[in-house]
């Protein structure tokens, strides 16, 4: 093989590869651009971290105390505060700390 017909097919197969890679590469952000929007399609939320029953739409400062408001992760029930006091299985009435709803106590 002469060297003008070696560098012409090592221009060629250069040209395939890269057209080949450019290809894939282009399928490959198409292809996230669509899971991209579809998440853009579920709304995000946001919430106060010190009122977590507060929730907003967009982000922004929290209108009670005026902290960032920060993304709401997982289902937003758990994000919203229950609106009746928990009792006890034998009805006692439990009482909580609305900034540390983890702890619970049986006396105000």
């Amino acid at each position: 093989m002469t060297r003008k017909r070696w560098f012409r097919t090592a221009v060629v197969a250069l040209a395939v590869v890269f057209i080949v890679g450019a290809g894939f590469a282009l399928g490959r952000m198409t292809s996230d651009g669509g899971d991209q929007a579809a998440e853009a399609e579920t709304q995000q939320l946001w919430t106060c971290p010190m009122h977590p029953d507060y929730i907003a739409e967009e982000p922004g400062d929290c209108p009670i105390c005026g902290m960032d408001l920060v993304p709401v992760e997982g289902d937003t029930a758990t994000a919203e505060a229950p609106d009746e006091p928990a009792d006890h299985d034998d009805g006692e009435q439990l009482w909580t700390c609305p900034m540390h709803p983890e702890y619970i106590a049986e006396e105000p």
